[in-house]
């Protein structure tokens, strides 16, 4: 399950872009640009209808590209992520968080290969809650 877990975060994760992610000290288009292997995977089979689905569970340290406001920047997370591309009010940062993810996949047991993958990221956020 490991390799096949591999396989779609490395199609699916890299630049990916999301609004922002749980434990991430900016938002508003975060982007993945490097993934690491996963890890602590959970795996869930379960029989539904004629069909066999695989649910498996786990995280993988990435790399995040963002902006984030200069005060904020300089108040609060100068220590953990690094900074570039200046302007007024905003700094391009980078800074690495834990990204879990959930894949679903279809199951043949007649062949025993797993495909139709859906790759989900459970602590994104997907929308500013103040709009």
């Amino acid at each position: 399950m490991g390799s096949f877990a591999e396989k779609v975060i490395g199609k699916e994760l890299p630049y990916k872009t999301m609004y922002g992610l749980e434990g991430l000290p900016f938002s508003n288009e975060v982007t993945i640009t490097m993934y690491g292997n996963p890890e602590d995977l959970a795996v869930h089979y379960a029989l539904i209808g004629d069909q066999y689905m695989v649910r498996i569970r786990g995280n993988s340290e990435c790399l995040f590209d963002g902006y984030m406001d200069k005060w904020e920047y300089f108040s609060e997370h100068s220590e953990t992520i690094s900074g570039s591309d200046w302007n007024d009010h905003v700094v391009s940062v980078e800074t690495e968080a834990i990204v879990e993810f959930e894949i679903m996949a279809t199951y043949d047991p007649a062949s025993g290969e797993l495909g139709g993958a859906t790759l989900k990221v459970l602590n994104e956020i997907e929308d500013d809650i103040y709009q």
